[in-house]
This record gives C-alpha cells, sequence and structure tokens, in this order.
C-alpha cells in the first residue's frame, strides 16, 4: 500500500515537470508566414515569373497589379484572422506589424535567389522614395487588417453579450 502512494506521488510530479507546448498561438503565427510565403509569393511569382525585377521589391506596385490586387486581399485576411484569433488584440496588431519583415525577408531572398546576389535589393527599398512607400503600404494594409480583426472580434462578443442577456 505504501508503495502505491509513493509511485502516485511520483506521477504526479512526473506530470508537473512535463513541458507543455502550445502550438495554438505560435502555429497560427508560422501558418500565416507560410501563407504569405507561398500564396501572396506564389501568386507574384506565378504572374511575373523570371521577368520580375523591381516589382518584388517595390511591392506598392506589384500587390495590386497582380491578379486584381489579390496579394493584398490575402495580407489583409491574415493579419485580421491573426488578430482575430487573439484573446488580447495587442499581440495580433504586433504579429501582423512583423509580418512585413518576413515578406521583404522574402523579397530580398527571392531576388538574390533570380538575380544572385547583389546590395540592389536594399539600395532600391532604403535609397529610393518607392522603397519607403512600399513599406508604408504593407504596413497600412497589415494595420488596417488587424484592427478589423480586433473591431470584428469586439462585435461578435458585444453581440453574444446582448443575446444572453
Amino acid at each position: 500500500m505504501q508503495e502505491n502512494k509513493i509511485s502516485g506521488r511520483f506521477n504526479e510530479k512526473k506530470k508537473k515537470d512535463r513541458i507543455k507546448f502550445d502550438l495554438g498561438k505560435q502555429g497560427g503565427y508560422i501558418i500565416a508566414i507560410l501563407i504569405i510565403y507561398f500564396i501572396f509569393f506564389g501568386l507574384i511569382n506565378s504572374y511575373y515569373g523570371r521577368y520580375i525585377n523591381e516589382e518584388l521589391i517595390w511591392l506598392y506596385k506589384t500587390i495590386f497589379e497582380v491578379y486584381f490586387g489579390i496579394p493584398a486581399l490575402i495580407l489583409f485576411l491574415t493579419c485580421l484572422i491573426l488578430t482575430y484569433k487573439e484573446d488580447i488584440y495587442h499581440y495580433g496588431i504586433k504579429n501582423s506589424i512583423w509580418l512585413n519583415f518576413f515578406i521583404f525577408t522574402f523579397a530580398f531572398s527571392w531576388h538574390w535567389i533570380l538575380k544572385g546576389f547583389s546590395w540592389n535589393p536594399f539600395i532600391l527599398l532604403f535609397l529610393n522614395y518607392q522603397g519607403y512607400l512600399s513599406i508604408l503600404v504593407l504596413i497600412s494594409i497589415s494595420i488596417a487588417g488587424a484592427l478589423s480583426g480586433w473591431k470584428i472580434k469586439q462585435y461578435i462578443i458585444k453581440k453574444k453579450k446582448v443575446s444572453l442577456d
């Protein structure tokens, strides 16, 4: 009988010491990055093929031109869903803004794969007004999507409260 108590305590302690890794929030963000990589850039690549030049860095032109703005819609909806799924909307907005870093990282890497390594992407992005316009447009789309996700979640919560009363 004493042995069962000891092993029971050991199992309880063992359960408490286990590290729990929740893929809920991290998994959603990783899926958002994969959506940006495969769908957002996949549409741009299928539209231009290997003949893409500055369009890959100056995304403000590209995202509205390719397939009637579907890449912009994908970015907007991805940010909307990221923020909607978060309990604290600040995290969703922060994650949506961080997606822009990955977008430009992917744009640089694709440019280097297609054209070879050069400093041209940095020059096009940071020493030209069109580069800053791209940054501004992408951040604006991301923030608009994130704020829309937050407002939709607020509306749904408010509607549930009203229906419960």
